[in-house]
């Protein structure tokens, strides 16, 4: 056998192993694509505060915050926090039934209502309620800048 079949035939088997080698690596990456991903329903019985659920949020913790038409649920993928409005508790929710939820730069947590708008400090455990044409000038929202769309 002269020199160049030599070099042929070598080339030939390392072409044919990173071929092979390629074909295993994409059969392994199908392999994982094809996996199903595990979802785990949580519902009133785990302690959601209601199954009618009207917005989903994940801060920048990775908790998930939960809007339902009866309050706002935090969830930390063991244990859940319920926000509702309350009379004894000043400051907590305008209304429990929550439309949207986002956060800010600040890691504050905004919570729409149908009735207002409400700022959370999950750090200090503290909530502002801002409401159209409120009396307190700090957390009053002037009503001509209050719409629905």
């Amino acid at each position: 056998m002269n020199h160049n079949n030599k070099t042929s035939k070598y080339i030939f088997i390392f072409k044919l192993i990173i071929c092979t080698g390629i074909f295993l690596g994409c059969q392994s990456v199908n392999a994982f694509a094809l996996q199903q991903p595990y979802f785990n329903n949580l519902t009133e019985k785990d302690g959601l505060s209601n199954n009618r659920i009207t917005c989903f949020f994940q801060d920048k913790t990775g908790y998930m915050w939960i809007g339902t038409e009866n309050g706002l649920n935090l969830y930390n993928g063991n244990s859940w926090k319920v926000y509702k409005p309350s009379i004894r508790k000043k400051n907590y929710l305008s209304n429990s039934f929550i439309t949207l939820v986002s956060q800010n730069e600040k890691g504050s947590i905004w919570v729409s209502t149908r009735k207002g708008l409400n700022r959370i400090d999950v750090a200090k455990g503290t909530a502002d309620v801002f409401l159209p044409g409120g009396t307190n000038n700090s957390t009053a929202i002037q009503i001509d800048l209050v719409w629905d769309a």
